[in-house]
This record gives C-alpha cells, sequence and structure tokens, in this order.
C-alpha cells in the first residue's frame, strides 16, 4: 500500500504500546514502537514517520525532551504529546502539535491526527 501512513509509538509502558499498536494497524498505519526516547531518535535515523505519539514520564529522556530533538529530526511529522499528567504546555513549548490527555477514547486521538497529515 503506497500511501500507507507511518507512526511511531514511544512508551516505556508496554500495555499501552501494545493498544496503540494495535489501535494503528487495525486503522491502516504502519506502525512501530519503541520504550524509550533514545531508541525512538536512533529508529527516526532509519525511517520516516508521518505521525510521532510519545508519552511524558520515561526514563533518561521526558516526552518534552524527545519532543524537542523529534521536531528538528522530523519537521513534518506530526508530534502529539501523552500523557496522564497536565504536561500541554511542555509538549507545545518543546514543538509538538497536539496533545492528548491519558485515558483517552480513540476517537479523541484520531480526531487529533485527522486533516492535519499530508495526502
Amino acid at each position: 500500500m503506497p500511501d500507507t501512513k507511518a507512526v511511531l509509538v514511544i512508551d516505556d509502558d508496554r500495555n499501552m504500546r501494545a493498544y496503540l499498536y494495535d489501535l494503528f494497524t487495525y486503522a491502516g498505519f504502519s506502525a512501530s514502537c519503541c520504550d524509550n526516547g533514545p531508541a525512538a531518535l536512533d529508529l527516526t535515523k532509519r525511517e520516516r514517520f508521518h505521525v510521532i505519539i510519545t508519552d511524558y514520564n520515561m526514563e533518561g529522556m521526558n516526552g518534552a525532551d524527545i519532543t524537542r530533538e523529534l521536531r528538528i529530526r522530523c519537521p513534518d511529522s506530526l508530534i502529539i504529546g501523552m500523557s496522564g499528567e497536565q504536561k500541554e504546555k511542555d509538549f507545545f513549548e518543546a514543538g509538538a502539535d497536539a496533545f492528548c490527555k491519558k485515558p483517552f477514547s480513540p476517537k479523541k486521538l484520531f480526531s487529533l491526527i485527522q486533516g492535519k497529515l499530508p495526502s
């Protein structure tokens, strides 16, 4: 499928990674997952992602730190910060395009993406 959109999920919670992987795969995306910022940054050297979703609380680099680096490396990617805490300001200051508070519904997440992806 040549117009398949690629999504990268960065979250240290294995269950959340699996849930988002299944959600995006079912929706027709090509999904990849990482459990930390350095692994995600390494992966973005080799692959292009249309959507990047990153959690905030992770060991090593937090989601804002990751977003700051990703904004430089992946200027055309749609970056969505995600957290159960109120970290919206941190993500937006780091360059995120959107924020999704946990817990979330798939409808809410896809509404953040819809219309923001290049065709």
